[in-house]
């Protein structure tokens, strides 16, 4: 399973970005600012060969560009849940 989470580094975010590494999903965990996101890191700490954290804000389309590249580098396709 591949999925992205957006505003990843807190909340609701974090928390599924939690359950998923926990399922052993590949999560690329997506928020707009990756050197601030100390839970975020620790997490990875934790599940660095199936988590990838990547900068995106949701709002700027290149932004979004550049973190589909990151994304399709990794994987083909995401899953739909």
């Amino acid at each position: 399973m591949n999925v992205l989470i957006t505003g990843a580094n807190r909340g609701i975010g974090l928390a599924f970005v939690r359950q998923y590494a926990a399922m052993g999903a590949t999560v690329f965990a997506a928020c707009r600012n990756p050197d601030a996101a100390t839970d975020l890191w620790h997490l990875w700490e934790k599940h660095t060969e199936h988590l990838y954290i990547v900068q995106m804000n949701v709002t700027d389309a290149d932004s979004i560009g550049a973190a589909q590249a990151i994304v399709s580098a990794q994987t083909k396709q995401l899953n739909r849940l």
